[in-house]
């Protein structure tokens, strides 16, 4: 790089450098003198519109004589790399894979040959394939694990950052992120965070291998209970996390442990936030548990104590019998506390939910708002939640 940079760095030479650079390797580049006076000079090459591709497709055949059995297939290409951010490499996976299935007498590429190799889908599966079979069985396990967790329960791409990707991950799936980045297969892009930081957000490459590719559509099969539970923990912890880690916001009784039941099965993909919320409402409960066993033990001495002295006064026996009701007066307000507290975490699970459904309807994910918004309403009726609906239901 150094020597690259430094090639052409004489204004009055007759030498000049140019050098192309994927966005999402420009931080990394910048790790020099030479590479960040370079990289001062930067020219953005956006991705090409929908007649560019279409002569990316054609001019390179009709250049040397050969030609497409017809222009639909073209067009179709083309419609199916439409909005995506890495649609050049998409028709270069597809592209390839038609010039090795063409007929070798003839100079038109058919399109049985398109329908063969499956479409654009089709060929990126096959080249996801081609990836991993230079992984080793811990490799690609890794790879299931960042995978699922770039996929939503509903069967949808998830943007993730790059921290939140690795979270609670072996070092080893860095490595593994890398070569997918590099096949392509997954993509970054840099996001500037609220607090002013640039973030890296990945999201599978095409919507197509969740479906299309099989051995990432039996991942998804076999996890959809393990995606919605790590979404629903995350949703939970990231919300816990916001308003300040506050200890009656965990959650207990059934629902906590129905999470650590599940969570034995699902560790290796549940994020470290995801198990700090989980830890902490077991904590909770450990130390409730300890107290109510102290009360119950304090309980029991009294009685006793109460049994004995009644025999030899019974003044003392009826103050003895006064404490006993005030100890059910403080269970049952700790009862009804518990209660109270079990309505509040369902409102704010509801709210959680209609927030959610509020920001996937702004981004225009519908079936993912939809999803949501019933679970909001189911969860808890609010006039907010209806009028959410009414305004999913107009689009």
């Amino acid at each position: 790089v150094r020597a690259i940079c430094t090639a052409a760095d004489d204004p009055q030479g007759p030498v000049r450098a140019i050098f192309t650079l994927r966005d999402d390797y420009l931080g990394r580049l910048a790790e020099s003198v030479e590479a960040r006076e370079a990289l001062s000079r930067v020219t953005v090459v956006r991705a090409p519109g929908e007649t560019a591709l279409k002569e990316i497709l054609s001019e390179p055949l009709r250049a040397v004589g050969y030609r497409y059995e017809d222009d639909e297939l073209v067009e179709e290409m083309v419609a199916a790399v439409r909005g995506e951010p890495a649609c050049l490499p998409l028709l270069q996976f597809a592209c390839s894979m038609l010039g090795e299935r063409r007929l070798q007498d003839s100079m038109v590429v058919p399109r049985k040959a398109y329908a063969a190799i499956g479409g654009v889908a089709g060929a990126l599966a096959h080249h996801a394939d081609g990836v991993l079979s230079g992984f080793s069985s811990a490799q690609i396990q890794l790879t299931r694990q960042l995978l699922l967790r770039l996929v939503s329960p509903e069967g949808t791409r998830l943007v993730v950052t790059r921290r939140q990707l690795l979270d609670g991950l072996p070092a080893e799936a860095r490595d593994v992120l890398e070569r997918l980045s590099q096949a392509r297969l997954v993509l970054a892009r840099k996001r500037t965070a609220d607090e002013g930081r640039a973030e890296t957000e990945l999201e599978i490459a095409h919507e197509s291998l969740i479906d299309g590719w099989d051995r990432l559509a039996r991942w998804v099969d076999e996890g959809r209970e393990e995606l919605a539970f790590v979404a629903e923990v995350g949703q939970a912890a990231r919300l816990w996390e916001k308003r300040g880690q506050r200890e009656e916001e965990v959650w207990h009784g059934d629902a906590l442990h129905e999470a650590l039941r599940r969570m034995d099965r699902y560790a290796a993909n549940l994020p470290e936030g995801g198990r700090r919320f989980i830890t902490a409402g077991q904590d909770r409960e450990l130390r409730l548990r300890r107290r109510k066993r102290w009360r119950q033990v304090a309980l029991a001495v009294g009685l006793a104590l109460v049994s004995v002295v009644s025999v030899i006064v019974a003044l003392v026996a009826t103050e003895q019998k006064r404490e006993v009701s005030r100890q059910k007066d403080r269970v049952e307000r700790q009862r009804q506390r518990a209660e109270a507290q079990r309505q509040q975490a369902r409102r704010r699970f509801a709210e959680a939910q209609r927030e959610g459904a509020r920001a996937a309807l702004m981004r225009g994910e519908l079936l993912e708002a939809r999803a949501k918004l019933r679970g909001s309403l189911e969860t808890e009726d609010s006039p907010l939640a209806r009028a959410l609906w009414w305004r999913l239901n107009r689009q």
